[in-house]
């Protein structure tokens, strides 16, 4: 009978024993889970992080596009619709220029957004950014005429006329998705500084 009991009782703290160790090791298990999930989470991209590192960044330089051209502006006098002989007067105009495209820093960075699944950083360009239209050099060659003498606006409104004309030209040759590529290569540069935190993660544009 005395046997009976001690096996029932050994039985009994080998069951405890077992149970115990399985609660352990559950327990274990939750513990590395939890600790890795913690770590996994902290080192994740997400986009609060990405813009907090991006306004560190001191400017994002503009993207330049230079242009020359050259435009001769001739005007004669007319009478009842019709050019009077001997009144025209011509001028030569030279000029070199260059077209600026420039993004806001804070703009750009608080649009960014980061996927850490597809590990793909986008940038949101406004379609309508700040662009400068600057001539550098302006040269004239004119031929002028005593009975038509030219007029101290003719040069200035040319020069306006060709700024558009090449603005047009250099839109119609991809200058913004040039500048949008200028500017993916300067962020995806920048964010090298931040060690292998960015490894992996592509920067890609996406207008707005």
């Amino acid at each position: 009978m005395r046997s009976k009991e001690k096996t029932s009782k050994a039985g009994k703290t080998l069951i405890g024993l077992i149970i115990a160790i399985a609660i352990l090791f559950f327990a274990f298990a939750a513990f590395n889970m939890s600790k890795t999930s913690s770590i996994s989470n902290k080192n994740e991209i997400t986009s609060v992080t990405l813009r907090n590192d991006l306004v560190q960044m001191d400017e994002i330089t503009p993207y330049e596009s230079d242009y020359s051209g050259m435009a001769t502006i001739t005007n004669s006098r007319e009478l009842w619709g019709h050019k009077i002989p001997l009144t025209t007067h011509e001028i030569d105009v030279i000029y070199e220029g260059r077209i600026k495209v420039n993004y806001d820093l804070s703009e750009l960075a608080e649009s960014a957004t980061a996927n850490s699944v597809t590990k793909t950083i986008t940038l949101k360009f406004p379609k309508t950014p700040d662009t400068d239209n600057i001539i550098d050099r302006i040269e004239t060659k004119d031929h002028n005429n005593i009975l038509n003498q030219i007029k101290s606006n003719e040069v200035p409104d040319q020069i306006k006329s060709e700024q558009k004309k090449q603005l047009k030209q250099a839109a119609d040759q991809g200058l913004y998705d040039k500048a949008e590529e200028h500017t993916v290569e300067i962020v995806t540069e920048f964010l090298k500084k931040y060690g292998d935190k960015y490894d992996g993660y592509t920067v890609k544009a996406a207008s707005q």
